[in-house]
């Protein structure tokens, strides 16, 4: 944006956009004082310009030798199809005229700074929009505004060249060896009102060289951008140019439109500006490209830059050196280009019958063939892709059965709830029946190490917002299983910086005596192993066996020996439950309720009948 503001500063400076009286819009360069115009917004193109009165003009007329004229349509289109010449040859970016009207007034649209210009200066009496309207629409000429969203849009400077020599560059502070040079000439006085096309020119030898390596064609004025055949080669007056001549060896290198992966299939409206003119003044005929060219020879492929057809397989050999045996390639198709549209479809069988182009074709499709090796690795690499997406949604259909507290297994591996899961999962995902037949991570040994993971991923979440939170107070008891093992529970309680009281589980331990030295010492282990520091546990619950919290040498007396502001309480839901049990054996008459209720619970669920009842 601080760019367009450079130029709207530049236009205000030296007035280089001003309105007149008949919505002219002109351009001035400071230096040389001249008024360049950008033509009527809403004017078309003159009928008394045609192409021959154009050619005749700036043969005699034109004064600056350093540049070759490319000519452009005279139906009110010049402008767009100089600067769609100019990106083709400059930076081989191939665009019509048409989509680049409509691209300029988009961006005019789009950018207010632009739009300020319009409002406040060249269209007094216009709205905007119907000023972009008009001059979206095919025929309209072209201004100094299209001229400064060109060089904004496609961010290289646009250099205005007159008749006598003087020029001024719009965009000159954009970082750019490249610029687009547009001619401005004068058919009808002293107002310039057609655009053309201009490229550096070369030194004499370079011409005589081009011109004599270069096939000679012509075209005519259309809709589209045309190109004049060469009228002198003497250095004191205009060169023309046709588009096979612009492009050297060394700027077809340059040439994306054709010389991609794939043969380049321009559109329709493309193909429009392709007319030669054929036969003799009384049977002349103009023949362009056809679409149906490329369905029926899909290796053709059109470059925009040069007006012509290529072979993209033979090129593409060419530009390898792959084409060894085959002595008589086609330079047509190869370099030079196809442009007798005349003798096309003639010229296109012989090419395709010819034995260069099948050994390109052959040649080409060994290149692009993958040798073994590499078949092997891509397939070894595709297969374990695959194999890593059932591995993720076995170990997610794991995550659900443990996350909802169900078995993993039943009687047997197949009915087990984690490989019904994945059958059932298979409906919406063939592959994981085959993994499921493979059964190589649905052992019982893999499942339960899957699942150590996630409860050991799980446990580390845990400590690290254990540690975050720093202080921390144990809980623990020791309980024995339906088995009859021991089994010692540890819990921590810890609060977050929201005051949200939390308590969680570390784990079960299992031990092998329930002596105080023994608990306490597992109890040690387990916090060393969480990395959780003793200096950091203020708080301890326990029941009130002597070996928990017994005075002298229980587990709370040796947590405080070992860190004295851990407070050791008796566990409050202990307390209460041995507060019911004291009163519920000192009242009688609570005693009895609670026995009747025993009795009748113990009468209802001895018999079927009765359980069927309530």
């Amino acid at each position: 944006m601080m760019m367009v503001m450079n130029f709207i500063a530049l236009i205000s400076d030296h007035t280089h956009f001003r309105g007149v009286s008949n919505l002219n819009a002109y351009v001035v360069d400071a230096d040389a004082n001249t008024s360049i115009p950008g033509a009527s917004h809403a004017a078309q193109c003159s009928p008394s310009i045609t192409p021959a009165r154009v050619k005749r003009h700036i043969t005699t007329r034109w004064k600056f030798n350093d540049y070759a004229v490319f000519e452009t349509s005279t139906d009110g289109n010049c402008l767009f199809d100089a600067l769609s010449h100019q990106l083709a040859s400059v930076r081989s970016i191939a665009k019509t005229a048409q989509l680049i009207r409509r691209e300029l007034t988009e961006y005019v649209r789009c950018h207010p700074d632009l739009r300020d210009i319009l409002s406040t200066d060249a269209l007094e009496d216009l709205q905007v929009e119907q000023y972009l309207k008009q001059m979206k629409t095919a025929g309209c000429w072209g201004d100094g505004i299209m001229l400064t969203a060109a060089s904004l849009l496609y961010n290289t400077p646009v250099t205005v060249v007159m008749e006598d020599g003087s020029h001024y560059t719009i965009g000159s502070e954009l970082m750019s060896e490249e610029h687009l040079r547009i001619g401005f000439v004068s058919l009808s006085g002293s107002i310039p009102d057609h655009f053309v096309s201009l490229l550096k020119q070369t030194t004499a030898a370079q011409i005589d060289a081009e011109d004599h390596n270069a096939k000679s064609s012509k075209a005519t004025c259309g809709d589209g951008p045309s190109f004049v055949p060469q009228l002198a080669s003497d250095s004191s007056n205009l060169n023309y140019k046709v588009s096979t001549k612009q492009t050297t060896s060394k700027q077809a290198g340059k040439c994306s439109c054709c010389q991609g992966e794939m043969p380049n299939r321009p559109e329709a409206n493309v193909l429009g500006n392709t007319g030669k003119t054929y036969g003799t003044d009384k049977k002349r005929k103009t023949r362009t490209v056809q679409a149906k060219w490329f369905q029926d020879f899909p290796w053709l492929s059109y470059c925009v830059a040069r007006t012509a057809l290529f072979c993209h397989y033979c090129r593409t050999a060419e530009r390898q050196q792959l084409l060894t045996f085959s002595k008589n390639a086609e330079t047509a198709f190869t370099v030079d280009g196809f442009q007798n549209w005349k003798k096309a479809i003639s010229r296109f069988q012989q090419h395709e019958a010819s034995t260069a182009h099948k050994e390109a074709l052959s040649k080409l499709s060994v290149v692009k063939q993958m040798p073994v090796t590499a078949q092997l690795v891509g397939q070894q690499a595709r297969n374990q892709e695959s194999r890593r997406q059932m591995l993720l949604k076995q170990l997610t259909s794991l995550r659900l059965l443990l996350r909802q507290g169900l078995a993993v297994r039943g009687h047997d591996d197949i009915e087990g709830n984690l490989e019904q899961l994945l059958r059932l999962r298979a409906e919406d995902c063939p592959d994981i029946a085959d993994w499921i037949r493979d059964h190589k991570y649905m052992s019982v040994d893999v499942v339960n190490e899957m699942i150590t993971i996630m409860s050991n991923s799980v446990l580390r979440a845990i400590i690290n917002d254990i540690q975050h939170a720093r202080w921390f107070a144990i809980m623990a008891d020791e309980t024995r299983d339906v088995s009859g093992a021991e089994q010692f529970t540890v819990c921590v309680r810890w609060v977050t910086d929201r005051f949200t009281v939390n308590e969680d589980l570390l784990g079960l331990v299992d031990v092998p005596t329930t002596d105080s030295a023994t608990l306490y010492s597992v109890l040690e282990d387990v916090l060393i192993r969480c990395n959780l520091l003793i200096d950091n546990c203020r708080g301890q619950a326990y029941d009130g066996a002597s070996n928990m919290s017994g005075h002298l040498s229980g587990v709370a007396a040796r947590m405080l020996a070992k860190q004295p502001a851990a407070l050791a309480v008796h566990c409050l839901a202990h307390c209460i439950n041995l507060c019911l049990q004291e009163v519920s054996s000192s009242c009688r008459a609570v005693r009895d309720a609670l026995n009747t209720v025993h009795d009748v619970t113990t009468l209802i669920k001895t018999s079927p009948k009765r359980m069927h009842i309530f």
